[in-house]
């Protein structure tokens, strides 16, 4: 007989194949999204750094020390939904940021300045002060 479709063992053969594969992947499929996560979140808290330090240039009157989640796009436009809260120090000229993540980026903390590396994403914030 002449036969041009596939055998059952055959198709067995593939979805067990697949799901071996599935099963290799999938920590570090999932260790790839939770690092661009953090990545992102990272980028986001040095932008607000580098946008608050240059309105601080541009306005050498500001005091950025009363900027808040509340009141930061009364300065300059940025999108903070997906920030709990944050708090903004001065540390000589630079612009020091303490950062909660909240929706996308819950559970997710930061703190630097814009040239800073955040010492990625702590657990506990104290180690900022």
């Amino acid at each position: 007989m002449n036969s041009k479709g596939f055998t059952l063992i055959e198709l067995i053969g593939v979805v067990v194949i697949l799901a071996v594969i599935l099963i290799l992947t999938r920590p570090i499929i999932g260790t790839m999204m939770i690092n661009s996560k953090k990545n992102a979140f990272e980028i986001q808290v040095k932008n607000l750094a580098v946008s608050l330090e240059t309105e601080k240039l541009k306005n050498l009157s500001l005091d950025v020390e009363s900027i808040t989640i509340l009141n930061i796009n009364s300065i300059i436009e940025f999108d903070t939904t997906n920030f709990e809260s944050f708090t903004v120090s001065l540390v000589g000229e630079r612009v020091y940021l303490r950062v909660i993540g909240n929706n996308e980026y819950e559970n997710l903390k930061a703190c630097g300045t814009k040239n800073e590396t955040f010492s990625g994403l702590i657990d506990d914030l104290t180690v900022c002060e």
